[in-house]
């Protein structure tokens, strides 16, 4: 898909414009969420110059899960809601059923609420 800059139109590579897709889609996905889900707060896992990072997980939601806990112990407010996010932009390709499996063996692991 070419660009246009000044007068002259010129390519992308591949990697710059999936890379530019995966952030837009991540600023989109937040905005959104945002109107919806007011208490969470996101953790991006991005590489300094805001590439993609390796591994399954790209984004965490939390927040503080503010239910009558189950343990005499602990207090309202001493737990947290977790979600774990892959997010795909541009013309990716959809995650495969290998993506699926970590992404549900790693949210076991943490134990979090959902997988998006």
């Amino acid at each position: 898909m070419p660009i246009i800059s000044g007068y002259r139109r010129t390519k992308v590579a591949p990697h710059m414009l999936a890379n530019a897709t995966g952030r837009w889609a991540e600023t989109m996905f937040r905005a959104l969420s945002r109107r919806v889900a007011v208490r969470w707060q996101f953790v991006s896992f991005r590489e300094a110059n805001k590439g993609e990072w390796r591994g399954v997980v790209d984004l965490i939601a939390i927040r503080k899960n503010t239910s009558k806990p189950i343990s005499k112990v602990l207090k309202r407010g001493d737990l947290f809601d977790l979600i774990l996010v892959q997010i795909k932009g541009g013309s990716a390709k959809a995650p495969t059923p290998e993506d699926k499996r970590r992404l549900i063996i790693v949210s076991e692991h943490y134990r979090a609420t959902s997988v998006v």
